[in-house]
């Protein structure tokens, strides 16, 4: 899954906006200085996000961002 996340200078993950693959409406913008976008593919989370399976859906990328941060651009496991 792609998914687009908002992070500071450190590369704290801030926010995300996972839209379902193939319906990507819209992007998210960082709106203060110190904050950055960056797009990254998540294959570990590869359910498609139906009414259905929302929560599911959400308890994976809720991991994603309790558990990683950006470092150069990529997604990766923080040390918490």
């Amino acid at each position: 899954m792609k998914i687009q996340i908002l992070h500071d200078s450190v590369g704290n993950i801030c926010g995300v906006f996972a839209p379902p693959p193939g319906k990507r409406k819209g992007q998210m913008f960082a709106r203060s200085l110190g904050h950055t976008v960056t797009e990254v593919d998540v294959p570990e989370i590869a359910i498609e996000a139906t009414r259905e399976n929302q929560e599911k859906v959400v308890e994976a990328l809720d991991r994603v961002v309790r558990n990683s941060k950006i470092v150069s651009g990529r997604l990766v496991r923080s040390e918490k």
